[in-house]
């Protein structure tokens, strides 16, 4: 059953190949890793140069695809490290016919290694899991240290939009925010109940939450302090 399973999703993987970057394997050890340079050529991916976005996290790409319908003038880079749910994300853009959206397969700490620095105009964490253990802080997408890397990957007024449903999450990035040196503005506890913000997408998790009637929390954190 199990070899099934893998002969389906290496089958689906094929069909939507096009949408998918074939990133160099790197050693699980993170350590390891990040002491490699294996840069995109994204100018020669998307075969255009033009503002880039990155989702960290895009599940089965319902923001991206979105995201990606209404902005044709900006390329999308999504991150996905379950390969089944990924691949679900790739049928996504394809069955769209988009031109301007690629998924990676691969966790966020692995990303200084792949994409180059400062070429990332804007990341879109959306409803990250927040791994609120005690001793998961460092795993947190929002985690000091993925954010002093993310700020390695962002350009000039580069920026951060956050989404999520759990306030104690929220919380911890936005101390987390200021912490590594971001400037934090729009700050939300109740993004639906406030008015929404022009030109947001709503996730799949998204419509859910707020059909529960749940508030969403939402910050945009830049990496220059914004006049």
């Amino acid at each position: 059953m199990r070899m099934r399973r893998k002969k389906n999703l290496d089958t689906r993987i094929t069909s939507s190949s096009d949408f998918m970057i074939d990133l160099p394997i790197l050693p699980l050890d993170v350590r390891k890793a990040n002491q490699i340079r294996a840069y995109l050529d994204i100018e020669g991916i998307f075969g255009r140069r033009a503002p880039l976005h990155l989702e960290i996290g895009c599940g089965r790409g319902g923001f991206v695809v979105e995201m990606a319908r209404l902005h044709p003038e900006i390329d999308f880079l999504a991150v996905e490290k379950i390969s089944n749910v990924a691949v679900s994300a790739m049928e996504k853009v394809k069955d769209a016919g988009l031109s301007n959206v690629r998924i990676m397969i691969t966790g966020a700490e692995y990303l200084s290694s792949y994409i180059p620095p400062h070429s990332i105009d804007r990341i879109y964490l959306n409803f990250s899991t927040p791994m609120m253990k005690r001793g998961y802080e460092v795993s947190r997408l929002t985690s000091p240290r993925l954010l002093t890397m993310y700020r390695g990957l962002l350009g000039e007024q580069g920026s951060i939009f956050q989404k999520t449903d759990d306030e104690p999450f929220f919380d911890f990035s936005l101390e987390s925010y200021r912490e590594v040196g971001y400037t934090l503005l729009n700050v939300t506890r109740d993004l639906h109940g406030e008015g929404t913000v022009e030109g947001d997408v709503m996730t799949e998790y998204e419509r859910k939450f707020v059909s529960m009637g749940l508030p969403i929390y939402r910050v945009e954190a830049y990496v220059d302090t914004i006049d």
